[in-house]
């Protein structure tokens, strides 16, 4: 599908409440089989953790590998506009594909102890302001979903941003070391483009926004 292609779909989802996969429980052996059992899968075999880190697992079902967080937290992404129509975008250096990656805000919610509970609203509000140093008027969620369902349970649900104002330099936590930059969306979908040439890595969902945005812009002008 092309960026259009995709920017149709985003369009087609933007007016409604986040769909999917919000409602289910995060996954882990209880919820990958009352799920499944639910949508009529019945031969899931027992789930087998094959190793363990800190952060995260490496999991078996069946003979389906796959990867899970060892405590389960849910992601936000959020797309953050200006008020003069600037994409709010992060730059940090990824060490699993050892090259800087173009992103949207984005983070865990509940990773920290003792904030367990957090809602993901204040999951996107807190990242929006750690990675970039802007704060957001009004935050809505747009779609809720799974980003690498092949592979890991992670699970997104992206916020549209707006009336944002800078507070802060943002640049992330200790050892983050994130670059924002403010590109305006007149000049967005060939910023990524150059950025793309310059050796950085594009994230899939940064795309689909840029051209959702791009084309919003277009039809309001």
């Amino acid at each position: 599908m092309n960026l259009f292609g995709l920017s149709v779909c985003w369009s087609a989802c933007r007016d409604v409440r986040p769909y999917g996969v919000n409602a289910l429980s995060i996954p882990g052996e209880s919820n990958l089989h009352s799920t499944k059992k639910a949508m009529g899968f019945m031969d899931i075999e027992p789930i087998e953790v094959l190793a363990e880190g800190k952060y995260l697992k490496l999991v078996k079902a069946g003979c389906w590998e796959y990867a899970d967080r060892t405590r389960g937290i849910r992601a936000v992404a959020i797309v953050a506009v200006t008020r003069n129509q600037e994409l709010i975008l992060t730059e940090q250096f990824r060490v699993p594909i050892g090259k800087p990656v173009i992103d949207l805000p984005a983070g865990l919610v509940g990773d920290e102890a003792g904030q367990e509970d957090e809602a993901d609203e204040l999951a996107a509000r807190r990242e929006l302001l750690e990675e970039t140093g802007f704060e957001a008027r009004t935050l809505k969620p747009i779609v809720s979903g799974p980003t690498t369902a092949g592979m890991a349970t992670e699970i997104v649900t992206i916020y549209l941003a707006t009336g944002v104002r800078q507070v802060n330099a943002g640049g992330g936590v200790t050892g983050e070391e994130i670059q924002v930059h403010v590109v305006p969306l007149t000049k967005v979908m060939s910023w990524l483009k150059r950025s793309a040439r310059d050796g950085k890595l594009i994230d899939v969902k940064t795309h689909f926004a840029a051209a959702w945005l791009v084309e919003k812009h277009k039809a309001r002008n």
